[in-house]
């Protein structure tokens, strides 16, 4: 069952996946941002969200609007209901009217209702109880029609004079002035660049002394703390805008120029916070994101409230577990959000911002690995506008270069892995900013480094999956890329570049991360980039074979190698990377369910020693890997019997010559063996567990018999008992 199955958990919370032209509203009662709908060519979304200034929430939902983009949608403040009109799906325009309390959505059928239409404005009128609707497109003509919705009926005002049809103009409802007023959109072929004011009964166009640029596509919100109309960004023609205006119901004043770290927003929206009493800017896709952005409005500047800094979109990134102080530590990485610090450590709950009194330069695609034996993470090169040749060491607390020439040359996207048996960082590979990719040997002894020069190596490449491999004793590398995607499987020694074959490995792939599990003894590839595309799989090298891992769960498709493997807690965590939509935001950790276990049970009897011969496991049984029980106390030199049965038993040998000893499993298979002169089995009694998910939470019960003729009148000695529990 899918519970059976490992599983990639997201530590990063959840949040709406990027898209253009999504409904938003401030459900003031709620003190939420409500937040519906959208395209990413070429799915229609029709998801439902909140966001409370913190945290997204998704609401899973039976009845919902169907999916769509360019839905209207305001709070209705009398009536505590957001209501949503109108948008696109292809390939049709929308009249369909939804109210949203909170919990569910509910379609209202009222009986007369405006046109369909996509690019229509509306704005909620609080002294009149009335939501505003204005323009549009449909069939080929830009509306200019003005209605009215009372929580029960639309109905058509006919005003004197009205503006002219449009698209996309921007509206918001002034509050202290109680008027709608609308601001451009597009007319027949025309951005425009008219204020419009509508008391209830009719349009008075308005002509300050300076306008806005033209435009279309804007967001406009009423700011109730300042008493002032914010209009930001929009589209003149083909050029997408960045300006902020304000308007204080006579003049137009620009008030900044540009919004960090959003590139140039695409049809923004914008709502007023009524509990942080600010304007807040909702982009449902920003430069390079994976997530939509918000940003909070002071007065006089934009400022970033999602993601922060621990959580900005992030690809490049260095990451390695520090085993001394038990964190996983990151370092440098490319993202919009500016940081305050390049080196920050996850704790198992959050990211910590670490700020060391020296540093490296922010960089991206810098090759690093942690020296166990030394306490150190070893930072070598990487790239920022041009690639490094430096060395760098962190000590838990600073950053300190080291002194060393005659390096590897200057490049990025290298593997690199600590040899503990050996004390030796071993880097291979990168590529420079031009042409040239490497295919060369370095090792790092925490002095120096020194180019290995062994008959045979890998073709050279970028972006290969490099780790040390503590059970086999040798740095295994995985794929990359030069002028074609590798899909080998090579090995270190510490003298020569072995290549493995195997029946069966992933597919050819660059920019995929690899990681130790010290729990299951294994190697652990996750994700990158191959010929259809970004990956998310996971596979797992047990020194033999390549085996996938099915998960019930996995992050988006990604290639990034900031992935690490926390030997305290037994999971692998993972940080941001690139795909198709952008750069990540997220950590996610894989997680083993159905962990296995062996359990002592009951107790042996003496031997003629005088001690009681002792069964125990090394380490746990879990899927597709090797278990092995262990015997010692038992008398020297004699022949013994290990029993294996699927149930528990409870035969006492006492009326047969043997008291005190006791039978305390089904012996359906029996394996020999004997102990060596020390009273341990000459060898263990190893297993191979079968890769198969039927196994899990699999039991079998143990129990040693051992050859005693001076223990008793039968002539034996039992062990404990054992149970073993098959897991992951």
């Amino acid at each position: 069952s899918s519970s059976a199955q490992p599983a990639w958990v997201s530590r990063s919370g959840t949040a709406p996946r990027p898209r253009y032209r999504p409904g938003t509203a401030f459900d003031s009662a709620g003190g939420r941002l409500v937040f519906y709908g959208g395209t990413w060519p070429p799915m229609y979304l029709a998801d439902t969200w909140e966001w409370d200034g913190k945290n997204w929430k998704e609401f899973k939902l039976s009845v919902f609007p169907p999916g769509r983009w360019g839905p209207e949608m305001v709070y209705d403040s009398a009536r505590k209901k957001v209501v949503l009109f109108g948008g696109w799906l292809w390939p049709n325009n929308l009249n369909d009217t939804w109210e949203w309390d909170g919990k569910v959505w509910t379609r209202r059928h009222p009986a007369v209702s405006p046109s369909p239409r996509y690019g229509h404005a509306m704005a909620y009128d609080a002294a009149r109880g009335v939501t505003v609707l204005f323009g549009g497109f449909y069939k080929g003509r830009r509306l200019n029609d003005t209605w009215e919705w009372d929580g029960k009926n639309w109905t058509l005002r006919k005003p004197p004079r009205s503006p002219v049809g449009r698209e996309d103009p921007a509206m918001a409802y002034d509050a202290s002035r109680k008027r709608v007023v609308l601001f451009g959109g597009k007319s027949s072929g025309l951005t425009l660049s008219d204020t419009w004011e509508w008391d209830g009964k009719r349009w008075t166009m308005i002509q300050p002394v300076l306008s806005p640029k033209a435009r279309s596509g804007a967001a406009m919100a009423y700011d109730a703390a300042r008493r002032r109309v914010v209009l930001m960004g929009g589209r003149y023609y083909s050029w997408l805008l960045r300006d902020t205006w304000e308007w204080d119901g006579k003049t137009w004043k620009a008030a900044a120029s540009s919004i960090p770290n959003a590139g140039d927003p695409e049809y923004p929206t914008m709502v007023y916070d009524t509990v942080r009493r600010k304007v807040l800017l909702v982009l449902g896709y920003f430069r390079g994101s994976v997530s939509p952005g918000t940003w909070e409005w002071d007065g006089k500047k934009w400022v970033q409230a999602f993601p922060r800094e621990e959580n900005s979109p992030l690809a490049g990134a260095s990451m390695v577990y520090d085993s001394w102080r038990k964190s996983t530590l990151l370092f440098g990485g490319f993202g919009w959000v500016p940081r305050s610090t390049s080196t920050w450590a996850w704790d198992g709950n959050k990211w910590l911002p670490l700020h060391p009194a020296a540093s490296p330069k922010n960089r991206e695609s810098a090759a690093m690995a942690f020296d166990s034996l030394r306490g150190k993470a070893v930072l070598f090169g990487g790239v920022s506008g041009n690639p490094f040749s430096d060395t760098w060491e962190w000590d838990g607390k600073t950053w300190t270069q080291a002194a060393s020439t005659g390096g590897p040359p200057a490049r990025y996207k290298a593997g690199m892995a600590f040899d503990s048996r050996r004390g030796r960082t071993v880097l291979f590979g990168g590529r420079d900013l031009f042409i040239h990719t490497f295919g060369d040997t370095w090792e790092w002894d925490g002095r120096k480094w020194n180019r290995a020069r062994p008959s045979k190596s890998p073709a050279p490449r970028y972006e290969p999956a490099m780790a040390y491999d503590e059970a086999r004793g040798v740095v295994l590398l995985f794929g990359g890329y030069a002028s074609r995607l590798f899909g080998d499987t090579w090995i270190w020694d510490g003298k020569s570049w072995i290549l493995l074959n195997f029946p069966s490995s992933p597919s050819p792939r660059a920019g995929s991360s690899l990681v130790y599990d010290s729990r299951r003894k294994t190697m652990i590839l996750f994700g990158g980039w191959g010929r259809s595309g970004y990956l998310n799989d996971t596979w797992e090298w047990n020194g033999r074979e390549w085996r996938t891992i099915s998960t019930s769960r996995a992050p988006d498709p990604r290639a990034t190698r900031a992935m690490a493997y926390d030997a305290a807690r037994g999971k692998c965590v993972l940080r941001g990377g690139y795909g198709s939509h952008g750069r990540f935001t997220d950590t996610w950790e894989l997680e083993w369910n159905h962990t296995g276990s062996f359990s002592p049970r009951g107790k042996g009897c003496v031997g003629s020693n005088s001690l009681v011969p002792l069964l125990y496991a090394g380490g746990t049984p879990a899927l597709g890997l090797p278990f092995a029980l262990y015997l010692k106390n038992g008398i020297p030199s004699t022949a013994t019997l290990l029993m294996a049965g699927a149930g528990p038993a409870s035969f006492s040998l006492g009326p047969l010559g043997a008291p005190g000893c006791l039978i305390l499993n089904n012996a359906d298979i029996t394996l020999t063996n004997k102990t060596g002169p020390a009273g341990t089995w000459v060898s263990p009694h190893s297993f191979d567990v079968p890769y198969d998910a039927n196994l899990l939470g699999g039991k079998l019960y143990f129990q040693a018999l051992l050859l005693d003729g001076k223990a008793n009148t039968l002539g034996l000695s039992l062990s404990n008992g054992g149970l073993a529990v098959v897991g992951w």
